[in-house]
């Protein structure tokens, strides 16, 4: 914690600027392994974000997730986690010295209809957001929409953007269908309730932990004698949960 303690201290401006020409001040951690103290790492970055952003990258599989993903939130910046073996480090390198250069939109969120707001912390320039809701369509007619970030990094105003139903655009066929089968899998692994999830899962007919689906194939025109019987295992949990067909 003392790199972070020392860059978080130095002088803001650059000696012999008349102007005061303000340093962006950036910290970058690479870390392999584990700390004893994570929750003063997070909290020390998240206290001096608005003038130092953190920018965090994991390496291996030893790595702490949770504190690299943690602090780089709390810090304002971006967080990688390198696999063993991988060879894309200099390509996330890369992409974090440009998102550390360009001003980014803080403490963003979105909210769908009268929900409680979706939190997103930092937006980076060119950066997409997915954001799903299964919505029936009586509703549509009256579907809102927001996005809202604290500040903007040139005019220091709130960004407060709003959206209705005539904004968006109806997405049919394969592509719509995708799209509902990738909101059934966020709602359901937002669902706690393991219940829950299995009706979720049979419903949208898309896999979870709590599901297995089997497919069937008829071979009637096949003789008797051409088929073969495959025995499929597995382990099964007793538990009460519904089924389909």
């Amino acid at each position: 914690m003392r790199p972070l303690t020392d860059v978080q201290n130095m002088s803001s401006s650059i000696p012999g600027c008349e102007d005061g020409i303000e340093i962006k001040k950036r910290v970058f951690i690479l870390t392999d392994g584990q700390v004893s103290d994570s929750g003063a790492v997070i909290e020390q970055a998240r206290e001096k974000s608005d003038t130092v952003r953190v920018f965090t990258f994991g390496l291996g599989s030893g790595c702490d997730v949770d504190l690299c993903e943690k602090t780089a939130s709390a810090g304002r910046g971006t967080c990688s986690i390198v696999k063993d073996g991988a060879s894309d480090l200099n390509g996330q390198v890369i992409g974090a010295l440009q998102k550390a250069a360009e001003p980014s939109l803080k403490d963003c969120s979105i909210t769908w209809l009268l929900e409680s707001p979706e939190e997103l912390n930092e937006v980076f320039r060119n950066q997409s957001i997915i954001s799903t809701r299964i919505i029936p369509k009586a509703q549509f007619d009256n579907l809102t929409f927001s996005f809202a970030s604290k500040e903007d990094p040139l005019t220091k105003e709130p960004i407060n953007m709003q959206f209705t139903g005539l904004d968006f655009s109806e997405v049919t066929g394969e592509a719509g269908e995708t799209l509902v089968k990738f909101a059934a899998l966020k709602q359901i692994q937002a669902t706690a309730d393991v219940k829950q999830q299995v009706v979720l899962s049979l419903k949208y007919k898309v896999l979870c932990d709590q599901t297995a689906m089997v497919g069937v194939i008829k071979q009637d025109k096949k003789s008797i004698f051409d088929i073969r019987e495959v025995v499929v295992k597995f382990e099964s949990k007793q538990r009460d949960f519904p089924t389909t067909e």
